[in-house]
């Protein structure tokens, strides 16, 4: 594709050396919807950045709309004896593209010419092919996590030359690995296995009724040698609650057994049409003073921003079940809209860039990211870390969608289970024991103005008790800092609540020393506030739900943990900042309570005498406070309560 004289003026900006002896330079452009629009159409440049604006249709030729646009050239990283070049190109506050050049002498040494017009022709297959052959016989770690003795699910699809059966692992044992296969089930009625028609799937499944997904499946399966896939809606009697409850405890051996998950990331089937020669630019002419030559570049789609966009807030990726699958899969291929992106714990591609060249050097995604480099699922050097890992991984959950909120322990369930051998710690409802206090300072995030909603399966003090997104402290963003505690978590007791054959449900109840601060909410249906004796140092409050939880009863603050730069301790001029519950007493005589939001506190000592005001410290401390609802009071330890 070729480049337009715009972007090709850009290329002749003068470049300087920094700092770092490399050199950059920059160049920025105003441009129209209308006038970006039509330079799309021929432009590689133009055609990538304007897909990455998403401007509704209803204003792409308005003129009078200003796009800023502003490009940086830049000398990346040395290999060898070669420097990467990257472009990022962004639109005001809109995510920004990254490219990847390669002089045209170097014959396409990191970057690809994509060919096909398909995902599913030839090309992209072998390319999937290659990446998964030079997996198998290099990558330890990927080959670690597949198990090499045998173990298959309760049953499996069998497909050989084009035609598909189900069989029962058990009966009909089967002679190779297999694949499994992420997909959304949608709206509509999807193909399925139930108790009536498990006899006849048996005998042949008729490939032709059945998604298109499951078609690409099989076909992408016989493709690579396999002859045999695990498909939810093919594998697990849907009209049996008895078989669902019994195969979802199993998601964590289906996937982590699995040979390579295959991922239907767009959720219009696998193999998507698409224009090739619009993936890669046609040659240019590169004279900023430092560089000259003829290049050609690609979309660098492994960068974090372009990963985020294309991978993480795929329709696919944004279901929960989804996010466990992509987690305990040893590797995944991801068939996007217009090619395919291969991730596995040692190699990271795609089809424009099998080298896994990063445009930018490599930050982590905030999400569950790459598999290559990823830390989640790796041996923690601490518990910190392990803690860290997890809160990743519920901050991803939580914001992921489910079709029935009683799925939501077993969606995860498989992730939780591996993560809690990993750390050799207990679980319990989605926190670990091990720095529970830290852990209980989760607070819910607004979904786009829908109200904040509860649930029954889980205990209050449990962000599993919450139909939507949260966000979970990690102790990796505190080091460096002092933190203090002032609530002691003296015992946890949870009992599982199998409420029928497909609902999880757990009660519990943890025993916790704190120190108990009498508050009463105002202004709750728009921004809530506390009144009392020290809440002019509440900096905010965040309601677990939007009705319930907090109405109706004594509300009290307790403050968890303290967070202070250690290097301003031994100064007179301090800055504090405390983490704590909002809760709601249930019982007087047996000190119970409900937890119904999160509060953040914050103070600043005296720049003369060092010392914090006095209602700040009394926030912090029990003294005199005796007389709150509680099991047990001690005037150093706090008081003793119970929260449900």
């Amino acid at each position: 594709m070729r480049t337009c004289d715009s972007c090709v003026g850009g290329f002749e900006t003068p470049a300087s050396v920094g700092r770092d002896g490399k050199w950059s330079c920059g160049w920025e452009l105003q441009s129209t919807p209308a006038a970006l629009c039509e330079a799309a159409r021929s432009c590689f440049f133009c055609e990538a950045v304007w897909r990455s604006l998403d401007i509704p249709a209803h204003a792409q030729n308005q003129a009078d709309i200003v796009l800023p646009l502003k490009y940086v050239f830049r000398q990346g990283h040395k290999d060898g004896a070669l420097d990467w070049l990257s472009i990022c190109a962004r639109v005001g506050k809109s995510p920004t593209v990254y490219f990847l050049l390669e002089d045209t002498r170097l014959n396409y040494r990191s970057i690809n010419q994509v060919k096909g017009i398909s995902t599913g022709c030839v090309e992209p297959l072998r390319f999937l092919e290659r990446q998964l052959s030079l997996c198998r016989s290099t990558h330890a770690a990927c080959c670690d996590l597949v198990s090499k003795d045998k173990w298959y699910p309760t049953r499996l699809v069998e497909v050989r030359d084009g035609k598909a059966r189900l069989i029962i692992s058990k009966e009909t044992e089967p002679t190779g690995p297999y694949l499994s296969l992420s997909h959304r089930w949608g709206t509509g009625t999807i193909f399925q296995c139930t108790s009536k028609t498990i006899g006849g799937l048996i005998t042949n499944i008729p490939v032709t009724e059945l998604p298109v997904t499951f078609q690409d499946a099989f076909h992408a399966a016989e493709y690579l040698g396999f002859k045999y896939l695990w498909i939810d809606s093919l594998c697990i009697i849907q009209d049996s609650a008895q078989d669902w409850s019994r195969e979802a405890k199993t998601m964590k051996q289906i996937y982590q057994r699995a040979y390579m998950n295959l991922a239907a990331t767009t959720s219009l089937g696998l193999f998507r049409k698409r224009d090739p020669e619009s993936m890669m630019s046609d040659p240019f002419r590169v004279h900023n003073g430092i560089l000259a030559g003829d290049f050609r570049a690609v979309e660098a789609v492994l960068d974090r921003d372009p990963w985020d966009s294309t991978i993480e807030n795929a329709p696919l990726n944004l279901r929960a079940w989804v996010m466990q699958e992509r987690l305990l899969s040893s590797r995944v291929a991801h068939f996007t809209a217009r090619q395919i992106v291969w991730d596995c714990l040692e190699n990271t591609a795609s089809e424009s860039n099998p080298s896994g060249q990063l445009a930018q050097p490599f930050v982590e995604s905030i999400w569950i990211g790459r598999k290559q480099g990823s830390t989640i699922l790796r041996p923690p050097r601490d518990i910190d870390t392990g803690i860290g890992q997890w809160a990743t991984v519920v901050n991803a959950y939580s914001r992921c969608g489910l079709t029935y909120y009683t799925d939501k322990f077993v969606a995860v369930g498989g992730v939780a289970e591996y993560l809690s051998r990993l750390f050799k710690d207990d679980y319990h409802c989605g926190l670990f024991r091990s720095q529970m206090e830290l852990q209980l300072c989760w607070f819910s995030i607004p979904d786009n103005g829908q109200p904040l909603s509860s649930n029954d399966i889980a205990p209050s003090w449990s962000w599993m008790s919450i139909n939507g997104p949260v966000e979970t402290p990690q102790p990796q963003l505190y080091q460096g800092y002092a933190l203090k505690f002032f609530a002691r978590i003296d015992d946890v007791s949870t009992q599982h609540s199998q409420r029928d054959e497909t609902t999880e449900a757990y009660t519990g109840s943890l025993q916790m020393w704190c120190s108990l601060n009498a508050v009463e909410l105002v202004d709750e249906s728009t921004q809530p506030r506390l009144i009392g004796r020290g809440t002019e140092h509440v900096a905010f409050v965040n309601l677990d739900v939007s009705h319930g939880r907090h109405n109706d009863g004594e509300l009290y603050v307790v403050p968890i943990f303290e967070v202070q730069d250690p290097m301003t301790i031994e100064w007179k001029y301090r800055y504090s900042e405390v983490r704590g519950l909002l809760l709601r007493l249930i019982d007087g005589a047996s000190g119970t309570y409900i937890r119904c939001g999160h509060v953040g506190l914050r103070s600043h000592s005296n720049r003369e005498t060092g010392r914090f005001a006095d209602s700040w410290m009394a926030l912090l401390s029990a003294q005199g406070k005796g007389q709150f609802p509680c099991q047990v009071f001690d005037v150093e330890a706090g008081h003793l309560i119970k929260v449900v």
